[in-house]
């Protein structure tokens, strides 16, 4: 029964490749018509049949994921709940290679074949396990007291705020220990050859899409070659693994986060003018655009024609996460078969895998975006922003292999981006909204709703519309939402979910895509509104420094002061992205910005109804 439900759902979710297939059913295995995504998403299909149990099986007990990833040694030590965080015992060292950790495990459960004690299960853990010693000291060489940043910001308040952000670089700087590459087989950390920057808190590894703010922020202060070894790093992923994972763990391995190193590049280039090492690299870039395209790709069907589109989708490992398995494994039991419990494991890494985990966002319930967490459906939404993303990834390529001389992958680009684009036009775009949503694909609807993500395509100018008309129409829509109406951040959505991506947290990331993607229109009305929520953001985050003396993770959008909260961790500090995003805003409007009562602040934001 659980197997012919699986199928079901398979036939259901890949169907639209199946039809348009030009010889059939049975084309996806033989014929050289056929796309290898298609393929590769019937594979993928299949793939969902395996168990946790079944996968663990196939690891080899000498493979570090059968004690990190799956098994019944995670198993047992994460829901005999010993610590608060799961991602503490995933985090730990192993004193022995993990054969000899099966070997003493083994000899547990025939000393207790009834079930291990609590007690026993923590003093397994205190002999075979430790803090483990990943990283060593390191001071990035090309980090100053003062960067040039400091003299070009004209507030005096703001300029001693960014001198004691940039000493958080220095708190937060990484190095893998030396353990680490010689005995990678007892680490669940991936080792990296070149220094980095983590986010901070809980978050001690090197984290995809956070990186791209902490490079910007890097790059302003002058730090280049410290974010050059992070791009580099990077790029080390991508040639080893095929893509960049989720974070530096063995755990996060199978799924990713949002596109950003072809940003990162893009980034690294405007400061350095590095051609010779983007030319170097490119390849790295083309290698992940290649696994997007090839894993994350899927068909919507509107108006009688089939649009490629991407969204986030993470089968791989079944099981619930290692580093949350206890949380996973709770909202498992809503379900009545292992195939739903599958699904709803494979939803819950996807939203990882999103950025956005977790959301209201990815929730489906009678077709809204009601619910909890047990309607979590994330592979069954197609996110706007993913795919404006990929866009401008595969504009920034089409560009860079012209410059280049490649004409045959430039143009494979420029089809791509166009491709692209098309399906962003006549599948996200809501003409009578004036913005961009999400598409649900188990209902063949756009998601109506309010999330600070329907503004990423402002950011990748993924539109052809003229840009004073998407100024009215965005400018509108904000209105109806009354975005200035929020002193602390503009929202993640407007959904009371108890979800950290939900109202009222506001994160650094949303308010970077809307700032820089309103400055992009170019015109004067979306030009204020950028300093208007830079301003915002740039008070509240200085206000809360100063009352505390930390940086975090997310923010209050409803009130100054205010500290983001909600969902399955603690609160956090550091913090890495959000350090970069005040760089950000401090480059970009530093001569404008204040401390306290700036104009901007306190301007009242007639709608754009009763303007003439």
């Amino acid at each position: 029964m659980g197997t012919n439900n699986i199928f079901r759902r398979c036939m259901v979710q890949f169907w639209p490749f199946i039809k348009s297939s030009t010889v059939g059913l049975s084309s996806l295995w033989n014929s050289k018509v056929n796309s290898n995504r298609n393929l590769l998403i019937w594979k993928q299909a299949v793939r969902t049949m395996m168990t946790e149990e079944e996968y663990a099986a196939s690891i080899p007990k000498e493979d570090r994921r059968s004690i990190y990833v799956c098994g019944e040694v995670l198993k047992a030590i994460q829901l005999a709940d010993i610590y608060k965080d799961s991602k503490t015992f995933v985090d730990k060292r192993m004193k022995y290679d993990p054969i000899d950790i099966h070997k003493h495990f083994n000899h547990l459960k025939k000393e207790y074949p009834n079930g291990i004690p609590k007690e026993q299960i923590r003093k397994f853990v205190d002999e075979n396990f430790e803090e483990a010693e990943d990283f060593e000291p390191w001071i990035p060489e090309d980090w100053t007291p003062e960067p040039s940043i400091v003299k070009r910001i004209y507030d005096h308040r703001l300029r001693i705020w960014a001198q004691e952000l940039n000493r958080i670089w220095k708190m937060l700087a990484r190095k893998s220990s030396k353990d680490v590459e010689k005995n990678p087989q007892r680490y669940s950390l991936l080792y990296l050859p070149y220094g980095f920057i983590i986010p901070g808190g809980r978050f001690r590894e090197l984290y995809y899409w956070d990186t791209y703010w902490i490079i910007k922020g890097l790059l302003i202060c002058d730090m280049f070659q410290t974010a050059k070894g992070c791009l580099q790093n990077f790029l080390y992923l991508v040639e080893t693994i095929g893509h960049i994972p989720n974070g530096t763990r063995i755990y996060y391995e199978k799924r990713t986060q949002p596109p950003m190193l072809t940003f990162i590049m893009e980034s690294y280039v405007h400061f350095t003018n590095d051609l010779q090492f983007l030319n170097d690299n490119i390849w790295l870039l083309d290698k992940e655009m290649k696994f997007w395209v090839e894993n994350r790709s899927t068909e919507v069907f509107k108006d009688g024609v089939f649009y490629r589109v991407y969204r986030f989708v993470a089968y791989d490992p079944p099981g619930p996460r290692p580093e949350a398995y206890k949380e996973d494994i709770t909202s498992g039991k809503l379900e009545n078969t292992e195939s739903q419990r599958n699904e709803r494991y494979c939803a819950l890494k996807s939203a990882a895998e999103s950025g956005w985990d977790f959301s209201s966002r990815w929730f489906i319930f009678q077709a809204q975006n009601r619910g909890n967490i047990s309607n979590i459906e994330t592979q069954n939404i197609i996110p706007v922003d993913l795919n404006a993303l990929l866009h401008k990834n595969f504009v920034l390529l089409s560009k860079w292999y012209e410059m280049f001389g490649n004409v045959i992958k430039s143009r494979k680009y420029k089809l791509l981006a166009d491709e692209l684009l098309l399906a962003i036009e006549k599948i996200f775009w809501n003409e009578e909204e004036g913005i961009w949503l999400d598409y649900d694909i188990m209902n063949n609807i756009q998601r109506n709703f309010y999330y600070a993500s329907n503004f990423v395509p402002l950011w990748t100018e993924s539109y052809t519309l003229d840009k004073e008309f998407i100024t009215y129409k965005v400018i509108d829509y904000m209105n109806k939402f009354r975005l200035e109406k929020y002193v602390g951040g503009t929202p993640s959505s407007i959904e009371f979910s108890g979800e950290q991506w939900d109202f009222p947290n506001a994160w650094p990331p949303s308010q970077a895509f809307l700032v820089e993607g309103l400055h992009k229109l170019g015109t004067d009305e979306a030009k204020e509104l950028a300093l208007h929520f830079a301003d915002i953001w740039v008070h509240n985050n200085y206000r809360t420094f100063k009352q505390v003396g930390v940086m975090f993770e997310k923010y209050d959008s409803i009130r100054i002061g205010g500290i983001g909260d909600g969902g399955e961790y603690g609160i956090q500090e550091g913090f890495g992205w959000t350090n970069g995003v005040i760089f950000q805003f401090l480059h970009q409007y530093g001569d404008q910005l204040r401390a306290y009562d700036t104009k901007h602040r306190f301007k009242e934001w007639t709608p754009i109804t009763e303007r003439s």
